[in-house]
Formats: structure tokens, C-alpha cells, sequence
């Protein structure tokens, strides 16, 4: 029976196993110079072995990893060990055809005849991180649809008496002369408390039940004034219609293309603190409108453009983050769109897109 060191040292078996290996490795000499680049190497990269060999490392990368400065920090912590594997770090690869992938590497510290070098693992990560966003994913799903189950029952129980608690409330403010400055501002903080309250349960109502849409053929400046009546806006808020927006018909459910309206118009207000100015504009493109919501507000964060129709997210004090989520799903059941717009000055820009509807009926809905 041969021993480990006859397996070893048999310099055909040791590189054919590392020639076959389904991992990319690499021989680097401590400045990072290519000295070997495997097959696979070769195919998760693109390049040939000949493109590769005598080039840094970093040239497989997007620059922002320096092998260099990882391997002589690995160096100097393990100087005088033969060997030692290092936990593997996450990186951004990048293919001969300039693509960037997400990548693992590990760094294996070799001692030889030659001096330090360093044997590389490559990895592409691209299904593993993709699997754990699918579980990531699906947890998500799974916890909001719990989250549906129960706040749809709770919404039930607790609307019956924020009813009845308004009509006290409407009750005792018929009143009023009877009542002290100090009750009747009482009353109204809590009327706008309550309100508040109201709102919560409602969205949660909404997202709990799935939106039965009724088209109807109306005219969208038609809905916006109903919005502004339901909802109107402070003081310190200028409103600019866009005379775009007067001839605009379209063919929606009314109310709920007046709930995705208040929910970004009441946005803009909290965004602006109450101070700011609101633009609507519109267009016709093909057979839909394109409604811009532009307020004067902070913006955005890039990072969070992505996550605002999220159930649950929401970047404010107060709320459970299910306006926009529903106000996205009322768009896409009038078979339209709802997305946030790259500004290029101050402020946010939220985009309805609704069904056009280019020639008035009888039955259309006017003021």
C-alpha cells in the first residue's frame, strides 16, 4: 500500500488533481503575480491561462480588493506556519468581458523553495447568494402573510370601538360652547390621535384583503379633487397642477386611484414637514397616462429607493410602512404602475401609470 508521501510526491497525480478540481485556483507569489491559473479558473473567468499568468491578481477583480495588502496582513499574522487556510472573503469578480460577479476566496499561505506563496481558491457566488435571498425571500413571504392573517382580525376587533369613540368625540365637540378652551383642545388632539388610529387600521384592513378593482371611465383631475377634499393639505403646502393634467381621462377604480393619491400626497406633507411645494404633471404615452407626483422635499436615500413599496418599511417615527405597498397594489389591480422617478434636484417623484382612456363616454364621471 503506497504511503501519503508517495501520493505526494508523485508530481503527475498532484497536478492533475489540481487541473480537475470544479474550483478555481491560482499560484500567487507574494506580490500577487499570477503563477498558475486552472481550468476552471479559465471558465469561470473567461480568460485563457496565457491572458493571466505573470499579471496581478487584482486584474480578476473590480479593484476594490488589494491582494497585495490581504496577503501581507495574512502573512505577518501567521509568519513561521507551513501552512494556513484563511476564512474565505467576499468580493466583486470580474469576467474578461468586464462582468462583475460576486465571488469567494480563500488564501491558503504556502512556504516553498522559492519563498512565500500563496495558493487561491475562486469561487463564483452568484447561485449561493442568490439561494439565500430565495429563503431570505420566502421567509419574508411567509411572516407577511401571518402579519396579513393577524392584522386583519385585530383591524376587525379594534375598528368597532374607534367608531364609537369618534362619536363621542363628534358628540362632545356639538358642545363645545359648554366646554373650557382647555377640553376643547383636548378633544381636538384627540380627534387627530384617533384619526391617526383609524389610518393604521384601515391599511391594515387593505392589506389584509385582496382589492376587487371597478373601472370606471372618469377624469383624473376629477379624482385628484376628491383626494384634495378627503384630504387637504396644511398651510405651508403650494399645490401646482400642471394644466397637463385637465383633459386627462382614465380608466381606473375612482377610490382607489383617490387612496394611492392621498397616500402620496400625505407623503410629501410629512416628508416637507409641512413646508414645500407639491407638483402634479402628466402625459400621454400610447395607451397610458403617466402621473408625476413631485414634491420639494429631502428625497430619497439611494439606498432605500428600492425597499419603498415594501411592506413594512418605513424610514418615519410613526406608521407601519403599508401605505405605499398598498397604493402599489391598487395600481397593479387597475392595471397600471406605481415607481419612484430619478430626480436630478431636490426632492422625491413618485409615477402612476393608469389605462388611458382616450375617448369620453357618456357614462364618464365629471365634476
Amino acid at each position: 500500500m503506497l504511503s501519503l508521501s508517495e501520493i505526494l510526491s508523485d508530481e503527475v497525480f498532484c497536478r492533475g488533481v489540481v487541473e480537475t478540481s470544479p474550483i478555481g485556483i491560482l499560484v500567487t507569489d507574494a506580490m500577487g503575480i499570477v503563477y498558475f491559473f486552472s481550468p476552471a479558473a479559465e471558465r469561470t473567468f473567461g480568460y485563457a491561462s496565457v491572458d493571466v499568468i505573470g499579471k496581478p491578481i487584482d486584474l480578476l477583480t473590480d479593484g476594490s480588493f488589494r491582494f497585495r495588502e490581504q496577503s501581507r496582513v495574512r502573512d505577518s499574522q501567521f509568519e513561521g506556519c507551513g501552512i494556513c487556510l484563511e476564512t474565505e472573503y467576499e468580493l466583486s469578480a470580474k469576467r474578461k468581458d468586464g462582468s462583475l460577479f460576486p465571488a469567494e476566496m480563500k488564501l491558503c499561505a504556502l512556504q516553498s523553495s522559492h519563498g512565500r506563496m500563496f495558493l487561491v481558491y475562486m469561487t463564483d457566488a452568484t447561485a449561493k447568494r442568490q439561494a439565500k435571498l430565495d429563503e431570505m425571500n420566502r421567509a419574508s413571504l411567509e411572516r407577511l402573510a401571518l402579519i396579513g392573517q393577524m392584522s386583519g382580525g385585530i383591524a376587525h376587533e379594534i375598528r368597532t370601538p374607534l367608531s364609537i369613540i369618534r362619536n363621542d368625540i363628534y358628540f362632545l365637540q356639538s358642545q363645545a360652547d359648554q366646554l373650557g378652551p382647555e377640553a376643547n383642545e383636548a378633544l381636538h388632539e384627540i380627534n387627530d390621535t384617533l384619526g391617526k388610529a383609524i389610518r393604521t387600521v384601515t391599511e391594515l384592513l387593505d392589506f389584509a384583503r385582496e382589492p376587487v378593482s371597478r373601472p370606471t371611465v372618469i377624469k383624473f383631475a376629477v379624482i385628484l379633487a376628491s383626494a384634495l377634499r378627503s384630504y387637504p393639505l396644511p398651510a405651508g403646502i403650494t399645490l401646482v397642477v400642471d394644466k397637463s393634467v385637465d383633459n386627462l381621462t382614465v380608466h381606473a377604480d375612482a377610490e382607489q386611484i383617490e387612496r394611492i393619491l392621498i397616500n402620496l400626497l400625505r407623503n410629501a406633507v410629512q416628508a416637507m414637514n409641512e413646508q414645500g411645494k407639491i407638483e402634479v404633471r402628466a402625459r400621454e404615452e400610447q395607451s397610458h397616462v403617466l402621473i408625476d407626483i413631485h414634491d420639494s422635499g429631502p428625497g430619497i436615500d439611494i439606498d432605500n429607493r428600492h425597499r419603498v413599496f415594501d411592506p413594512l418599511f418605513t424610514t418615519k417615527a410613526t406608521g407601519v410602512g403599508l401605505g405605499l405597498a398598498i397604493s402599489q397594489r391598487y395600481a397593479e389591480r387597475n392595471h397600471g404602475e406605481l415607481s419612484v422617478v430619478e430626480t436630478y434636484g431636490s426632492g422625491a417623484c413618485f409615477r402612476l401609470t393608469l389605462p388611458r382612456s382616450p375617448t369620453p363616454t357618456k357614462h364618464m364621471h365629471d365634476e
